[in-house]
């Protein structure tokens, strides 16, 4: 059996009388806490130091956690909808509010009447959504060419120009999906069953062609 001992000693500051010129001996006082109690507190402080990051953040920035990168629990939809909310809510009165002090102090003084200053926003559209949507347009023969040159220029990353022939201001046409005549389904499923009745149908299908031209 291990038994430990602790022994603390402590001696007092002695202290000088002024009126006496006496040292006495100072009284002392151990404290002893526990240190689970102090790690608690820590961890108290540690939830109030959060509690007003996030405070400041919301009351004063109007920002989403995921702006000061103290979130984890987002996802796609969840982020471009905060970023969303924040450019509509936060930036771009922001945005209005610096253009509207540079229109009304900055040009004049420039001697800029017809003049306005305007700061874009970003471009939140996905190129790949909404070539997805475009798809049933394309295949319906809706748009031309040249309508899908900015689209396919975001999505490669640089700026497309339009073609100038006339064709490619013009809609797609729409492809005519394969149609089988009858005969040639005949022929497909007689195959490998009696091939001189194969041979004559051919026959007939190659004679028939010659009619109709």
């Amino acid at each position: 059996m291990h038994i430990s001992f602790f022994l603390l000693e402590v001696e007092g500051i002695p202290k000088k009388d002024e009126i006496s010129n006496d040292e006495e001996p100072a009284n002392v006082k151990v404290d002893i806490k526990s240190l689970a109690e102090i790690l608690q507190e820590d961890a108290l402080f540690l939830e109030y130091d959060e509690k007003t990051r996030n405070k400041i953040r919301s009351s004063f920035f109007r920002l989403p956690p995921i702006y000061t990168g103290e979130s984890q629990d987002y996802n796609k939809a969840t982020a471009d909808t905060a970023r969303k909310t924040t450019e509509e809510q936060v930036f771009q009165p922001e945005r209005m509010i610096i253009t509207g002090k540079l229109n009304t102090l900055f040009l004049p003084d420039l001697d800029l009447w017809h003049v306005r200053l305007i700061l874009n926003g970003p471009d939140f559209r996905d190129p790949l959504e909404i070539a997805k949507v475009l798809t049933p347009f394309i295949q319906a023969g809706a748009v031309s060419p040249n309508d899908l040159r900015d689209l396919a220029g975001r999505i490669l990353g640089k700026t497309l120009e339009e073609w100038p022939e006339e064709e490619y201001h013009r809609p797609i046409e729409a492809k005519p999906k394969a149609s089988t005549s009858f005969l040639d389904t005949v022929l497909q499923k007689s195959a490998g069953t009696n091939n001189e009745l194969v041979s004559i149908l051919k026959d007939l299908r190659d004679e028939l062609e010659e009619i109709r031209k």
